[in-house]
């Protein structure tokens, strides 16, 4: 059985399309588990109603605000499948994304049986109302594989997007506990399984994911902000692993050097 954990705040515009989109999935060996990370809005009247409605085939747990880390940590904890899916509140599922995540984890379980495992799937990138040009999250951050799932570029730059991913139950041991300074709770379950286990891609997008605001990406002209930009770069990327040097630490990632050796080689590959 594959449980797919869902951590909700204040979802009452998505979380009807979301849930619907997987209750229509093609393979139905499935049970979804939510827990309400202490939402103010009308999240929690419509999670009731559909408990109502799929019965023992949803678990609702009502909660105390804890952040997102926190809140799927718990998830994690809880879940009691086979498998185990993360999904957000305001996506929307295309009918076959658990059907052709599972083909692959089956596949990756024959050639690697006693290893924890993560499949992952790129997504179309759709404005608040579903609407898109196509683009895929992997063709956005121009993600290249397999070279973005080794360890040392998932530390620097996460090509997973936690909505996509299934791990398997040796995956699941891997994981827990989080460390505190996970940045994000997607980026430490990846960082842990590209170290010590099986990271997998399927690159054909699985889901809708929706971006909210205005989002849209453009391509700067080389003027003086360009060039001010680059000048304070060194010092920029330094902040940046300020920020994460307490992950790192924990994943057994390294210093500072070698994270500036990866981060400008990851820079320079995505971009040949």
């Amino acid at each position: 059985m594959t449980e797919i954990v869902m951590s909700t705040y204040n979802g009452e515009l998505w979380i009807d399309e979301q849930i619907e989109s997987i209750v229509k999935q093609t393979y139905t060996d499935w049970q979804l588990t939510v827990r309400d990370d202490g939402s103010t809005d009308k999240t929690i009247y419509i999670l009731e109603k559909w408990k109502e409605r799929l019965g023992n085939r949803m678990r609702l747990v009502k909660g105390e605000n804890i952040g997102v880390v926190k809140s799927f940590e718990s998830l994690i904890r809880m879940a009691e499948g086979e498998y185990i899916m993360m999904a957000d509140q305001d996506d929307v599922w295309l009918e076959k994304k658990i059907e052709m995540t599972m083909a692959k984890m089956k596949e990756e379980e024959r050639k690697h049986p006693d290893k924890g495992i993560m499949v992952f799937t790129s997504v179309l990138i759709v404005d608040e109302n579903l609407r898109g040009d196509g683009m895929t999250f992997f063709e956005q951050h121009k993600f290249r594989f397999p070279f973005a799932m080794k360890f040392e570029n998932i530390c620097v730059n996460d090509c997973v997007a936690g909505c996509t991913t299934m791990i398997n139950r040796q995956a699941r041991n891997m994981v827990l506990p989080f460390a505190e300074s996970a940045p994000m709770h997607d980026w430490w379950m990846t960082a842990i399984i590209a170290r010590d286990g099986i990271l997998s891609v399927v690159e054909e997008p699985t889901m809708l994911y929706r971006q909210h605001g205005d989002n849209v990406c453009g391509v700067e002209k080389a003027g003086i902000k360009h060039y001010v930009r680059l000048a304070l770069m060194p010092w920029r990327m330094h902040l940046e692993y300020r920020k994460v040097e307490s992950f790192l630490h924990d994943v057994n990632f390294g210093g500072e050097t070698k994270w500036f050796y990866h981060k400008i080689k990851h820079i320079i590959y995505r971009n040949l």
